[in-house]
């Protein structure tokens, strides 16, 4: 009973985690974004300190953003380095970097007023937002992958359960026949 069941939870876990892991990195690529006409289609170094955008990349030259078809943009970033893709699945993103370039250097600019208006929460590691929405996003993914596993490993001790008696009683026919 109790390798059945760790079979099935195994099992569970296994098909549920391969299966999200592949589905969240494919994406397709849609169209070149122009966050702001003060910057146009791509960020340049000069851009990048004068808004000072994407703090987190280091030896940065220039930065492209294009939208997914899924909501969100992806981020093609060229640094000292090499080319390097950043994704962000939060479709106010865009929305949040063009109010930021438009709004920036006005005298009434604050970035914590952007931060309530957008309820960023905190920033990644190349320096975009991460807004309350994209957290609970998140959470409500894993909730359900949680939901999923349950449910599989209910199922597969129920089956087990019911199939119990049968198969031992097979078994032991096998082996006192």
């Amino acid at each position: 009973m109790k390798r059945i069941v760790v079979i099935v939870t195994l099992l569970s876990l296994l098909m549920n985690c391969s299966y999200s892991l592949k589905k969240y990195s494919m994406y397709e690529r849609g169209k070149t974004i122009i966050l702001d006409e003060k910057v146009g289609e791509s960020i340049d170094v000069e851009e990048r300190q004068q808004f000072d955008l994407l703090p987190g990349v280091e030896g940065f030259k220039e930065a492209r953003f294009y939208s997914l078809n899924e909501g969100g943009c992806e981020i093609k970033i060229v640094t000292d380095k090499g080319n390097f893709r950043t994704i962000s699945r939060d479709p106010l993103t865009v929305d949040i970097l063009g109010d930021y370039i438009n709004a920036y250097g006005d005298i009434t600019f604050s970035r914590e007023n952007l931060e309530k208006k957008w309820r960023i929460v905190d920033y990644d590691s190349v320096g975009l937002p991460i807004t309350q929405i994209e957290v609970n996003h998140v959470e409500r993914k894993n909730f359900r992958y949680i939901h999923g596993v349950v449910g599989a490993v209910t199922c597969g001790a129920f089956l087990a359960y019911l199939l119990e008696g049968p198969f031992w009683a097979v078994l032991g026919g096998l082996a006192g026949g």
